[in-house]
């Protein structure tokens, strides 16, 4: 009789030992944490510095976010390892919300009183190899745009094209001896537009040097220029891009306070959204990039877009709008353009400067 008291008492005892779900899950959080807290001052301290590999990783978070994701899924079919899949899956989520949230698009003011969009077009012009199939001209003669940003352009390239040279009377070239290759092209007037005074620190700045005032035909005036920094092929030459970028940062904040402008700056800025050259240039600018989706690159052009870095593009400021960001094909480059369709207020506070360019300067 006293053999089923003492089973009884004994499940009552395991009973009262089992704890309750969330205090396993909390325990476990625990666990984790100080397994992975003596990581947290390293990783701190590299994600504040940015070191020049930490940061040429940082440029394939997206694309790193999604293949830890893919890894992970297998793990799902082994129930034993479901956990270790799940953590996956989390860490990956985390990468591309992380990525995401320092590519998000800036749409501007809803409210952008515009009577008409327009179309921009960015494209590194430079002959690599032999790839993709088409004519770049007869491509751009199809899109129309009304702004052209081609960045190292065959020379004499808008000279040559007789067609281009009609439909963009305006324009503006890369000047002999100068560091930048930059060719700006419009349909409608371009006012030059100093940012900066000279000086041996703004002598090489296209930004400082070569913007221009667009006069669209609606009313509308928009400040346009272009960039493009260095490739961070090695440390020093990511370190020069950095100072590049951050005194160019600090003369378009300086102008955006001068005047009231809409600011458009198109280019290969050799760095994708989540790089700390991008990150750096829209901190000191104020400015955000104008892609919709991370997911679209433009290098190198034999990969698809998806799986690409987007490195071309525009960076905008709050009163510009933006309507669509689509890649096009590819070319002879081993970069793919960039068609950007956009609006911008129409107001102006900035006193008449000397004279409109009509004609390129090569």
């Amino acid at each position: 009789m006293k053999r089923p008291a003492t089973i009884s008492s004994a499940s009552d005892d395991a009973s009262a030992n089992v704890r309750p779900r969330w205090l396993s899950l909390t325990f476990i959080t625990l666990r984790w944490a100080v397994r992975l807290a003596w990581l947290a001052p390293f990783v701190a301290l590299m994600w504040k510095s940015r070191p020049y590999y930490v940061d040429l990783l940082a440029q394939f978070a997206p694309q790193a976010g999604l293949i830890v994701i893919l890894s992970a899924a297998p793990f799902f079919l082994i129930r034993k390892l479901r956990r270790l899949g799940l953590e996956g899956l989390v860490a990956g989520i985390t990468i591309i919300l992380l990525s995401l949230g320092a590519t998000m698009p800036w749409q501007g003011n809803a409210l952008v009183r515009s009577s008409r969009s327009y179309t921009l077009v960015v494209f590194n012009a430079q002959v690599r190899r032999d790839i993709g199939a088409g004519s770049f001209e007869e491509w751009l003669l199809n899109q129309d745009p009304d702004l052209i940003c081609i960045i190292e352009p065959p020379m004499g390239m808008a000279s040559g094209v007789e067609w281009i040279h009609e439909r963009y009377p305006h324009q503006l070239g890369p000047r002999r001896g100068l560091k930048w290759a930059l060719l700006l092209l419009s349909k409608f007037p371009m006012t030059p537009l100093p940012l900066a005074e000279y000086s041996p620190e703004t002598r090489l700045s296209f930004v400082a040097r070569r913007s221009v005032r667009v006069d669209a035909p609606d009313g509308a005036r928009f400040l346009f220029t272009a960039m493009h920094p260095p490739s961070p092929r090695s440390a020093e030459l990511w370190r020069e891009a950095i100072a590049e970028v951050q005194r160019d940062g600090d003369i378009l904040r300086r102008s955006r306070e001068h005047h009231s402008l809409p600011i458009i700056v198109a280019g290969d800025f050799n760095t994708t959204p989540t790089g700390r050259v991008c990150l750096t240039l829209m901190r000191t600018s104020n400015l955000r990039t104008a892609a919709r989706s991370y997911f679209r690159g433009t290098w190198p052009a034999w990969a698809p877009p998806a799986v690409s870095l987007p490195i071309d593009g525009a960076l905008i400021s709050p009163d510009v709008q933006i309507h669509s960001v689509t890649v096009g094909p590819t070319f002879r480059s081993d970069h793919r353009p960039v068609v950007i369709k956009f609006s911008v207020e129409m107001r102006s506070s900035i006193a008449e400067p000397e004279a409109a360019i009509d004609v390129i300067d090569q």
